[in-house]
């Protein structure tokens, strides 16, 4: 994987509304800084830190994308309108961020 500066801490794959979590004591929530796409292309409906719902239209198989994500959403309505994730095969990577860091 290309980081472009951001060595990864933790990963797993997505489980569409889970946050993303270590298990430790706390199952501490992080911030994933990357979502990758390994299944088929689509769209990524994601949280962000502060339980905002975000869309990001067209993602493609085999890429990498900056997010800020606590979780996938299945679907969500950003700004008003309705969004769904129809990307497959999401991978979260996170790199030793907290859910609660700006």
């Amino acid at each position: 994987m290309i980081t472009w500066g951001f060595p990864p801490s933790y990963s797993d794959v997505v489980v569409n509304d889970q946050y993303f979590t270590i298990t430790d004591t706390n199952l501490t929530k992080l911030t994933a800084a990357y979502i990758s796409v390994t299944g088929l292309s689509g769209d990524i409906v994601w949280e962000n830190n502060k339980g905002e719902p975000q869309w990001y239209p067209g993602a493609l198989q085999g890429q990498n994308y900056i997010l800020g994500a606590t979780r996938i959403l299945s679907a969500a309505t950003v700004r008003g309108t309705a969004r769904s994730t129809t990307a497959t095969g999401l991978v979260w990577t996170a790199v030793n961020t907290t859910y609660d860091a700006p």
